[in-house]
């Protein structure tokens, strides 16, 4: 959303407090993007995740959405996948992070807590996930899919990454290359 849009209503029809407007404004005015660079923190996202550049700015502004939400809740939000690789990326910039993001634009610490595993912390996360996305239809309407599936197809299967150079190696899906496999086989 430009910066000279409205601010979303809330689903609800709550009127946003002036401290809320306050938080939204500082959220979408905080630069992700730096022309002038030839690698700043969107780019690099689009580069390293393999997103288009449109794609990666859709993500940060999930990723602002989100940081809104965490900034006004009660309880702990837990971001979509793709939210989770911009905020693991932000972490990186400790600078801007630290420094701007949290101290300046969001007002207090935004710390990360990835899950320990195991089946009790699977039910919390498939909770608070539950929770940050009726959480978001509230104050944004109707999340979008692309970057905020439901809560089981988001739990569904943990993903394996693995750090490829794209360069040296390419990847198929996994039933493609069995089937490959097989066939070469069978002759």
């Amino acid at each position: 959303m430009p910066l000279d849009t409205p601010l979303p209503h809330a689903a609800d029809h709550r009127a946003w407090t002036p401290d809320q407007t306050d938080l939204w404004r500082r959220i979408k005015t905080h630069s992700f993007e730096a022309p002038e660079q030839a690698d700043d923190l969107t780019r690099r996202l689009a580069r390293e995740k393999d997103w288009s550049l449109e794609f990666a700015r859709g993500a940060v502004e999930e990723y602002r959405r989100f940081a809104f939400l965490c900034g006004i809740a009660d309880a702990p939000m837990t971001p979509s996948a793709e939210v989770d690789e911009v905020w693991h990326l932000h972490l990186l910039f400790t600078r801007d992070y630290w420094g701007v993001w949290c101290a300046e634009a969001l007002g207090a610490p935004l710390h990360h807590d990835p899950s320990r595993g195991g089946a009790q912390q699977a039910a919390y996360f498939l909770a608070r996930y539950a929770a940050t996305l009726a959480a978001y239809e509230r104050w944004f309407g109707p999340p979008p899919e692309t970057y905020w599936p439901g809560a089981r197809e988001r739990f569904r299967r943990r993903p394996r990454y693995r750090g490829l150079d794209a360069d040296r190696a390419f990847t198929l899906p996994r039933f493609w290359s069995l089937r490959f496999w097989r066939n070469i086989h069978r002759r």
